[in-house]
């Protein structure tokens, strides 16, 4: 349909800068016929002319216009593409954040850090928690609050303080998920 379209304009275009050159080489030759021209005032006409056709193009307007046509619809067709591209990005990107959502949730139901302190030991002795354990225990209350940043920090500053602990594994899987 739009091929039809710009088809017709281009159609339209040629016929009138056809008529309009065939006007403009009458005028001329009314002139000449006529004999009150001079030949300066033939080259100024001349000169009108010539002109008026490098304004119009000289006919070659119909070629620009379709060879313009056939970008537009190209790049139509590239738009068309990259936006079905984008919605399924955008279709991925919701179903993996959906799924991260989750994960962390059933993550934070079962994956509890250590007891607090105070809890009996095997003797009924209490134990007494190291500073390690409450560092890692005071970083994972910020992931559990939802303080990304607080999170970043505590977890970082563990894993500078205790890089070879027990938990050193737990906190770089909570950093990146902070992170994330």
């Amino acid at each position: 349909m739009r091929t039809a379209r710009v088809a017709t304009a281009r159609a339209e275009r040629v016929r009138c800068g056809a008529r309009w050159r065939c006007a403009a080489t009458g005028l001329v030759l009314v002139a000449l016929a006529t004999a009150c021209v001079t030949p300066a005032e033939f080259r100024k006409l001349e000169r009108r002319v010539i002109d008026m056709e490098r304004q119009s193009g000289g006919g070659d307007e119909s070629g620009r216009l379709a060879e313009l046509g056939a970008q537009v619809d190209a790049l139509q067709l590239s738009v068309d593409e990259m936006q079905g591209r984008l919605e399924v990005t955008e279709h991925r990107v919701q179903e993996a954040l959906e799924e991260a959502r989750s994960a962390r949730s059933e993550a934070n139901r079962a994956a509890a850090p250590p007891k607090a302190g105070g809890e009996a030991a095997q003797g009924g002795e209490e134990v007494v928690e190291s500073a390690e354990v409450l560092a890692y225990r005071a970083a994972y209350g910020e992931w559990r609050a939802g303080d990304s940043e607080a999170c970043i920090d505590r977890f970082t500053e563990f894993l500078q303080t205790y890089p070879s602990s027990e938990y050193a594994d737990d906190a770089t899987y909570w950093l990146a998920d902070c992170y994330f």
